[in-house]
């Protein structure tokens, strides 16, 4: 939770010292950020094991490959000066949430069981925008464990529709009898 309400901050931050016309390129860096800073470089870069001039070299880098190279240099000078880099993918994601909503969109992860065709995926994107009441941009991901159905995540928010969950509640009820 900590570290949620510290992401919140930054990207309140900096989204509202970026003029509204820089969204889209924010947005853009937002996915090449994710794409590259996994993990391992997390790990790296909250490391006492690694010089800070090091840890500043490895921020350098990635933030070369933004569109917005000084300003994400800057945010990660801050956050490795004030050893908050953990909180780095929810700044992301607080970004991404900040700036989606401020053009009515929400990002959503539809999970479902296997492949579907684009006519089910569509029903499915036209019901969940009722729950919503925004645009959807919707990324689909395949979790066979779900058995059948769907899941939706967007955010703090999940809608269980699956098999997985239907099978789940059953068992609940039979170990109460």
């Amino acid at each position: 939770m900590k570290t949620k309400l510290i992401a919140q901050r930054y990207a309140r931050a900096l989204v509202a010292n970026l003029p509204k016309e820089d969204h889209a390129l924010l947005l853009a860096d937002l996915q090449q950020l994710k794409n590259i800073f996994n993990s391992d470089i997390l790990q790296k870069m909250d490391s006492r094991l690694l010089a800070g001039k090091d840890k500043l070299e490895i921020a350098n880098l990635i933030a070369k490959e933004t569109n917005h190279p000084k300003l994400w240099y800057a945010l990660f000078q801050i956050l490795l000066k004030k050893q908050r880099i953990v909180a780095f993918p929810a700044i992301l994601d607080q970004i991404d949430e900040i700036i989606l909503s401020e053009q009515n969109k929400q990002r959503v992860i539809l999970k479902l069981a296997q492949e579907q065709t684009p006519e089910i995926i569509e029903s499915i994107k036209k019901e969940i925008s009722k729950y919503f009441d925004k645009e959807l941009i919707v990324e689909i991901e395949i979790d066979p464990s779900i058995i059948g159905g769907f899941e939706v995540y967007a955010g703090s928010t999940k809608i269980n529709a699956s098999v997985r969950a239907s099978l789940q509640k059953f068992l609940e009820k039979l170990k109460q009898r």
